[in-house]
């Protein structure tokens, strides 16, 4: 019985694991973007900013920018004045 459980849940996590890896951002502007999607409070515009990050397609100079950003752009500056310093200028994938 116990090895069941442990056979269950090692393949639980591989799958977990599996899944993740296959979702995940491909780009710094994506992963931008994603990050950026948590700061939504509903869940119907939350759903459709991942839909539009996941068909966004950036350019290297874009994505070198948005590497930039990583720490700086969040939630709160995002949405504030402070934005056009700490966030990217464009995110037009």
């Amino acid at each position: 019985m116990k090895r069941t459980i442990l056979w269950l849940a090692v393949a639980a996590i591989g799958l977990m694991a599996i899944w993740a890896i296959s979702c995940g951002a491909s780009s710094p502007c994506q992963d931008l973007l994603y990050k950026l999607c948590e700061c939504e409070t509903d869940k119907t515009t939350k759903d459709s900013c991942y839909k539009d990050a996941d068909n966004a397609k950036f350019s290297a100079d874009q994505d070198t920018e948005c590497g930039k950003y990583s720490s700086t752009c969040t939630c709160d500056t995002y949405k504030s004045a402070d934005a056009a310093t700490k966030c990217p200028a464009n995110f037009g994938g």
